[in-house]
């Protein structure tokens, strides 16, 4: 039997706006950018596009440029479970991103609702 060969291939980048290629999501890019940095005046942004489009990428390096800018940041999923005092505790004043929204039960809705209140509510 012949040995089996193995490529070095070097471990994914973690996701950025640097290594996303924006296309026509210019707009959208730097929406994240303000809310990542701060600057960005709504309380929510939702993010909606086909399968593949780059949405949790974009999340992701939404929370990750958040963070390197020194502010509190969480991506979560939506099939992610806290209570109340978790989010009390965790999420208040931080920049929040909750991925695969469209996926989670009813709980789970009612769980989002509760925390994007108390998040707007703190500002």
């Amino acid at each position: 039997m012949p040995r089996q060969l193995t490529f070095e291939l070097g471990r994914p980048e973690p996701p950025a706006f640097g290594n996303f290629l924006t296309g026509d999501n210019r707009e959208l890019v730097d929406m994240l950018l303000r809310a990542a940095s701060g600057m960005f005046a709504e309380a929510s942004l939702l993010v909606w596009g086909p399968e593949g489009a780059g949405k949790s990428h974009l999340l992701a390096a939404t929370v990750a440029a958040a963070r390197a800018a020194g502010r509190s940041a969480a991506l979560l999923s939506s099939s992610d479970a806290w209570s109340d005092r978790t989010a009390d505790e965790m999420y208040a004043g931080a920049l929040v991103a909750v991925d695969a929204i469209d996926e989670a039960s009813d709980a789970t809705q009612g769980a989002l609702f509760t925390l994007y209140n108390r998040l707007a509510a703190g500002g």
